[in-house]
């Protein structure tokens, strides 16, 4: 295992913890894991990083505590935001974040990636990190608005606040022929955005590698994807449609 590997494992067990004391006190935390408080208050609070046979025990007894992904379907609930969006969980859990980002790591970190592709928003969130993670350059494209030099895809017609975006654009030289692209997006609801950030990528020449997203509406919404662009589709949950008005 590389020495990014072993710090990322040790990380991972910090934001559980993290993620635990907002439901537990520090005794209760304490009878839990078998470590003292002193101990644990340390590790919540970043002045000590536990060594990476430690992280591994406590990466083990804090998944059978938290239930990880109601956890991340909690965060992503309506605050910011009337509908559940990364941001949501972006501004009221770091920990989680940075959970999510070390598990995505872990998914591509072997893979020939040259590019992450996204689309601002909630997506651009997660993108941002994989990719620093990955040692990768990453490219985002725009919500109905021009920039000089871009390409243009259509937005489809659909109801709520989206009949407002007409279209996506992205510099012609965010990508060429010889990227090898990881599309990323933060939930996929139609799959619409997915659907013309794989469009971009072909008409660029760049060969798409995968698409991952924190979340999607079903299994189908993703194996539709799949078979209609001959792409692997990646997720964490499913969340709940909710319509945007």
């Amino acid at each position: 295992m590389t020495s990014l590997d072993d710090i990322l494992v040790r990380l991972e067990a910090v934001a559980l913890l993290k993620r635990m004391k907002r439901r537990y006190k520090y005794k209760e935390m304490e009878k839990l894991l078998g470590l003292e408080v002193s101990l644990l208050g340390k590790y919540v609070k970043g002045r000590l990083i536990p060594g990476r046979k430690r992280a591994e025990n406590l990466l083990r007894k804090t998944k059978e505590i938290i239930d990880i992904q109601r956890e991340i379907v909690e965060s992503l609930s309506p605050s910011i935001y009337n509908y559940p969006e990364l941001t949501n969980l972006s501004a009221t859990a770091p920990d989680l974040l940075l959970y999510l980002a070390i598990r995505s790591y872990r998914i591509y970190r072997d893979r020939d990636i040259t590019k992450l592709l996204s689309i601002e928003g909630g997506g651009l969130i997660l993108a941002s990190l994989l990719a620093t993670l990955l040692d990768k350059g990453l490219v985002y494209a725009l919500r109905d608005h021009y920039t000089s030099d871009a390409i243009i895809e259509p937005y489809p017609p659909t109801g709520g606040m989206l009949k407002y975006r007409k279209f996506v654009a992205l510099p012609k030289k965010a990508l060429n022929p010889r990227d090898k692209v990881l599309i990323v997006d933060d939930i996929a609801w139609t799959g619409n955005t997915i659907k013309i950030l794989l469009k971009l990528a072909k008409r660029e020449g760049a060969k798409v590698v995968g698409v991952f997203c924190l979340g999607v509406t079903s299994e189908e919404l993703a194996e539709k994807i799949e078979k209609e662009y001959n792409v692997e589709f990646k997720y964490f949950i499913k969340v709940k449609y909710t319509p945007l008005v």
